[in-house]
């Protein structure tokens, strides 16, 4: 189950068009163009499909999934007015499964009656009579996030702080202590590629069952804990485990990230880029990443990239799908990725375009 297309309109202040998605994403554009809005419009639809009321906002909004599951395309939309369903629209293959205005609400040619505040997804989930809407709600328990620049160590929270994006996962010394030895020693080997010369990495008992995380470094007696770890650092850290923790959920899973590489230098944020997007592609977990990071840009392939531009309150999206002939011409340039759009070349390949 894989997410390959999505729309969101918030109350008529912000329209995110249609934005079509691989399984590996990096949503890149100028400053105030939107990427955060735009992950955070995912965290507005999946928190309300769990019914997470106090997490979701705004409460009028509208929006449109496409989905490929297995050989089947399945459409799924809701307009959400007030916290109140409006409408609600699902089709698998071009065959209506669910249809709901202000008038009725009906699921496979049968008249039911849900509350107003819930969706027909939320009231009528069944593995065996309606397993395309457990698919759906499946997609949306399995999809995880972080605010990558929001992520810092905390001394009262011995945890550390992450964002509240998406569904909460376990505390960093919990995820740690269940991912594998391997995957530790992974970590170990992939923070000192980084040039974080880490020579251990392990689990201090603290009262009351709970437990802190300690990074020992190669010539330093005292161990780091995780609380006393700089903002680079335990970002990087918390990042590993947190994407080896997911690995191990049984499912398919979506990850977003928005703000990859906020705090990092040009060194750690192309090798975690770099890890990250091999990671994911290889263990089938669909990544949809923002970043204004130059540097991560230029080592990103333009293969994964959708660039967002703004007008008003209108969003637009292309990618190498959507405008194959743009980003072949700008490959023959031989700028650099950034330059797609920090220089004019879109506008003018489009003025160039229009005047043929």
């Amino acid at each position: 189950m894989r997410l390959v297309r999505f729309s969101f309109k918030d109350g008529g202040m912000w329209n995110l068009k249609k934005v079509s998605l691989g399984n590996i994403n990096l949503i890149v554009g100028p400053n105030a163009v939107g990427k955060t809005r735009s992950i955070k419009a995912i965290d507005t639809v999946v928190h309300f499909m769990l019914k997470v009321p106090e997490l979701f906002d705004p409460s009028t909004f509208e929006c449109g999934l496409s989905f490929i599951d297995g050989e089947s395309s399945i459409h799924y939309n809701f307009n959400v007015k007030d916290k109140s369903i409006l409408s609600e629209m699902l089709s698998v293959d071009n065959t209506l499964v669910i249809k709901r205005d202000t008038r009725s609400s009906i699921i496979e040619n049968e008249l039911i009656n849900p509350p107003d505040g819930m969706l027909i997804t939320q009231v009528r989930r069944d593995t065996q009579k309606y397993p395309v809407i457990e698919r759906i709600m499946e997609w949306a328990e399995h999809t995880y996030g972080i605010a990558f620049s929001s992520v810092r160590p905390s001394y009262k929270n011995l945890g550390g702080e992450a964002s509240k994006l998406f569904n909460n996962v376990l505390p960093l010394p919990e995820m740690y202590e269940k991912i594998s030895e391997v995957n530790k020693d992974d970590i170990r080997t992939i923070m000192c590629k980084m040039d974080y010369d880490i020579e251990k990495i392990g689990l201090v008992p603290l009262p009351q069952k709970n437990k802190l995380v300690f990074l020992s470094e190669n010539g330093v007696n005292m161990p780091l804990f995780s609380f006393s770890l700089s903002n680079g650092m335990f970002r990087v850290f918390y990042t590993l485990v947190y994407v080896f923790y997911l690995s191990k959920i049984t499912g398919e899973k979506c990850l977003l990230i928005d703000d990859l590489g906020e705090g990092l230098d040009y060194h750690r944020s192309t090798k975690l880029g770099e890890w990250l997007f091999k990671h994911c592609e290889d263990n089938n977990i669909q990544l949809i990443v923002t970043s204004n990071d130059n540097v991560l840009m230029n080592h990103v392939d333009l293969k994964y990239w959708i660039i967002l531009s703004r007008n008003g309150s209108d969003v637009d999206a292309i990618n190498e799908a959507s405008d194959h002939d743009l980003f072949r011409q700008f490959r023959l340039t031989g700028l650099e990725n950034f330059d797609i759009f920090s220089t004019d070349f879109i506008s003018q390949y489009r003025a160039n375009k229009g005047g043929n």
